[in-house]
């Protein structure tokens, strides 16, 4: 996955549907004010260890393709 490919696409959609992109987000915004704050709280709760696991993943598989390309 490559985050320069994802970013270029959302920045070609704000820029072709600017309405459409500023709709979106209110509509995210209204959505995550009407949340009770208990579940905005788990939420992020449960994101914290789930992006450390992501991590040592990604360091992890960096570690296992540098080994490849040394042999």
């Amino acid at each position: 996955m490559h985050t320069s490919n994802h970013t270029s696409t959302l920045a070609d959609c704000v820029r072709d549907e600017p309405m459409k992109a500023l709709a979106i987000t209110l509509g995210a915004g209204i959505v995550i004010g009407l949340l009770p704050r208990s579940v905005i709280r788990a939420a992020l709760s449960l994101a914290g260890p789930s992006l450390v696991y992501l991590g040592v993943t990604k360091v992890r598989d960096f570690c296992a393709s540098q080994d490849a390309d040394i042999l």
